[in-house]
């Protein structure tokens, strides 16, 4: 049986990949900061064999060492980088930037997706499939950014995106492949009501875009729907 491990699973997308790579018969290793009070979770992985809940605080580098150390003999053929923060909503803006929430968002979205792939390369390297891939936003693509507003959000996801445009280079001589995944816009606490599509869709979506994808797709930044977005 082939293993994935997923960041932020206890909600929103997170959830749903969780439940859509275990229903398709992989090793799902389910990772949020609080197992305790991940009812919903902990529910699916009652009634799953396939559903193994691991504590992650990825802001927390030493407990990604830990985990790493912990789960050592475990090949793990997929690394998904799905938690993300959006950072404080009132200060996205220029003339009113909260710059605490603004270092906290590229901790956790940018530089904890290269300590997670620092921490698991062992464990991605020795597995079949080889991959890693982040979960990111098409609001981190330069190309498509036209107005002024959610500077906080924009630059951690466009910091994740460079970063993994890096990775990707660096770890394709050793046959890793490396993806950037735009989810969509998705009715998450996140996306809000507003939002196009239910976290279902995108889940679905982005399980048929991993599974798809191989060493030559490496370094592309890819939609839930398949396309490619430009940077």
């Amino acid at each position: 049986m082939s293993t994935i491990l997923i960041t932020g699973s206890n909600k929103g997308i997170g959830f749903e990949l969780t439940k859509v790579f275990s229903e398709n018969n992989w090793h799902t290793i389910a990772c949020c900061r609080n197992p305790e009070k991940a009812y919903e979770l902990n529910k699916i992985a009652k009634d799953s064999k396939n559903i193994e809940i691991q504590e992650l605080d990825v802001s927390n580098f030493a407990q990604i060492d830990n985990l790493s150390k912990k789960l050592e003999n475990e090949k793990i053929d997929i690394l998904l980088n799905n938690a993300g923060i959006y950072g404080d909503p009132t200060g996205q803006y220029f003339g009113e930037l909260n710059y605490e929430s603004w270092s906290e968002a590229f901790l956790v979205n940018a530089m904890a997706p290269i300590k997670m792939a620092e921490s698991f390369y062992p464990h991605v390297s020795n597995s079949e499939k080889k991959m890693i891939a982040t979960v990111t936003s098409m609001m981190g693509s330069i190309t498509l950014n036209t107005d002024g507003q959610e500077v906080i959000y924009r630059s951690s996801k466009n910091a994740a995106n460079m970063a993994y445009i890096c990775l990707a280079n660096k770890l394709r001589n050793d046959k890793i492949t490396v993806l950037v995944l735009h989810p969509g816009w998705v009715k998450t606490d996140m996306g809000g009501e507003k939002a196009h599509i239910l976290p279902e869709e995108s889940a679905k979506g982005l399980l048929k875009v991993i599974l798809d994808a191989d060493i030559n797709d490496s370094g592309t930044f890819f939609s839930y729907t398949g396309d490619i977005l430009p940077w």
